[in-house]
């Protein structure tokens, strides 16, 4: 199955790209369960889409955001002790 590109020209030409949850999981090396839960408390912004609204998606944007504010937190303790050394 071929997907193809969306390009659009003009003042709408930047089109967010929307991640699944199950691909949030894997970029974080964390479980989708996870990912629900950070929706559900708000830190990680998402939104549902479709006519039953089970599909839930998630801005490239926020998840970068996301990682930004707690990209400590996420590092390992490894990477901590480099960082504190320096």
């Amino acid at each position: 199955m071929s997907r193809k590109k969306l390009v659009l020209t003009g003042a709408t030409s930047t089109v967010p790209r929307m991640l699944s949850t199950a691909e949030v999981a894997v970029i974080l090396n964390v479980s989708r369960r996870i990912v629900l839960d950070w929706i559900a408390t708000g830190d990680l912004p998402a939104f549902r889409i479709g006519p039953q609204t089970r599909v839930i998606r998630v801005r490239e944007s926020d998840l970068e955001t996301f990682i930004e504010k707690n990209i400590r937190a996420m590092a390992s303790p490894t990477e901590l002790r480099v960082q504190e050394n320096r």
